[in-house]
């Protein structure tokens, strides 16, 4: 029942920041696990493939979250907002090429490739958002 409490006792910034953690970092990489190796689901146990996921997503949400946080024009004490901001970009980074990959099979190089291109437009766009409030101000 203490788990129950305390799940309970969440607020709602917390509830957010949980889910944006596991469709970030923990379901693309089981996702990707499935597409390109699922032999792997039926060999490595839950921990395992959870390490595996973040292992594959979290250096990309990292990064995300670490220009997030430096284009930010008024610095927040925390790096919630920046993590979330991170975790979202990070998800439509890996979304989009599992969704082709979804409906048209790709190599591991290719998917690779997509999600690279997408990376690099959603950093772009960061910096781009970041100098237009500059001058802004």
């Amino acid at each position: 029942m203490s788990l129950l409490t305390d799940i309970k006792s969440l607020k709602q910034h917390e509830i957010a920041l949980l889910v944006a953690t596991f469709l970030a970092t923990i379901a693309p990489g089981f996702i990707i696990i499935f597409l390109f190796a699922p032999n792997l689901l039926k060999d490595l146990d839950v921990l395992k493939l959870t390490i595996l996921s973040f292992s594959i997503t979290l250096p990309v949400n990292i990064l995300n979250t670490l220009i997030s946080f430096a284009t930010e024009t008024e610095k927040p004490i925390f790096l919630y907002p920046s993590f979330a901001q991170g975790a979202v970009v990070s998800a439509f980074v890996f979304y989009i090429p599992i969704a082709v990959t979804l409906f048209s099979p790709l190599s591991v190089g290719h998917f690779v490739v997509i999600a690279g291109g997408a990376e690099g437009l959603v950093v772009i766009a960061m910096i781009r958002d970041f100098l237009t409030k500059r001058k802004k101000t």
